[in-house]
């Protein structure tokens, strides 16, 4: 066999792997392509910023202020829940302060009537416990029977950013799912302050390891979009997943939205629940209308801080398929107050 055949032969053999190679190359981007009905898992190939500006004009920021009296019980005087009535709780506290508890989060609005807008939100941005009650630790750190103090609600504001709008009421709550609808009342009507959420609802079951989602909501009070992943910890539970999302506070409530074949098929697969944060308690002196300075002595008394370090990358959705759930519970009382729900499947 001479230098010319082998090196013809060389050349076939070379051009057939190539070819081989173009024809695998070919068939995986069609592949990539390829409609396929499920939840996408890569990011996408066009421009999603016009839907997403859509969509960001249905959600805003909801804060609540709950304002609460206190009574504090000494440790020897060994007052129990069941002594508690409205006078011995003045008569046997040895002092009596006043504190306010604060939470923000993400509204969305998803129905309305011509008074008033319906939007669906967490339940623990909205409410507040009605009573709250310490009890003291013995040497080990054991809760014991006897009361270390009590605290009362006297009042709770909860309001949004949506212009034109008035008081925020709470209609139905789910303590355990977390997941509450609040009414506002519209006062002055501005047809460009909000847009109605009329994206699809989706199926937070066929949510899969690695699937791609957008997160929007008010994290710290600034509007943000937000991209994640999906992780499904558990296939038995149902009522909510994980996603690896950078959130801070403000962010709960907000909107998690999977994408089907491709921009602009946004569906909404959950609401952000909470993400996992570390307690820790100080001293701190008690709340004062006088300014203090650094260095200065100070000689009012210390109360307990807290604060809460967030573990970031890790937050719970509350799956849209419990929230359909909590929607079709109470969908005959939603009905009677006269709201129509734009949310279609």
């Amino acid at each position: 066999m001479n230098k010319n055949t082998i090196a013809v032969k060389i050349f076939v053999a070379l051009a057939a792997v190539l070819i081989f190679s173009c024809a695998g190359q070919e068939k995986i981007f069609i592949d990539k392509q390829h409609k396929d009905g499920k939840y996408d898992s890569e990011f996408p190939s066009v421009s999603a910023s016009d839907a997403l500006e859509r969509i960001s004009n249905s959600i805003f920021l909801v804060n609540s202020l709950a304002f609460y009296k206190q009574f504090n019980f000494r440790p020897e005087s060994k007052i129990r829940y069941s002594d508690l009535s409205a006078s011995s709780i003045v008569a046997n506290s040895y002092s009596q302060t006043n504190f306010n508890k604060t939470a923000s989060g993400t509204a969305t609005v998803i129905g309305a009537t011509s008074t008033k807008l319906l939007l669906l939100t967490c339940q623990h941005i909205v409410s507040f416990e009605d009573t709250i009650v310490v009890y003291v630790q013995d040497s080990s750190g054991k809760a014991t029977e006897f009361i270390e103090s009590i605290s009362f609600k006297n009042k709770q504001n909860n309001y949004t950013n949506i212009r034109g709008t008035g008081e925020t009421e709470i209609l139905f709550e789910d303590v355990e799912n977390d997941i509450a609808l609040i009414s506002n009342e519209i006062v002055n009507r501005d047809p460009f302050a909000y847009r109605i959420f009329d994206y699809r609802i989706g199926n937070s079951d066929e949510l899969n390891w690695g699937n791609f989602v957008y997160t929007l909501g008010y994290p710290l009070h600034y509007k943000m979009v937000s991209r994640a992943i999906v992780s499904k910890p558990s296939s038995d539970t149902k009522n909510y997943f994980i996603i690896d999302a950078v959130m801070n506070r403000g962010a709960s409530g907000g909107l998690v939205l999977a994408i089907r074949d491709g921009i602009p098929n946004f569906e909404l697969v959950g609401i952000i629940s909470w993400v996992p944060a570390d307690k820790y308690y100080f001293l701190k002196p008690e709340m004062s209308e006088t300014k203090m300075l650094e260095n200065q002595e100070y000689r009012g008394q210390e109360i307990i801080g807290v604060q809460e370090n967030v573990k970031y990358g890790i937050t719970k959705v509350v799956s849209i398929n419990t929230i359909k759930e909590f929607l079709d519970k109470h969908s005959d009382a939603i009905n009677k107050k006269g709201f129509q729900i734009f949310l279609f499947n």
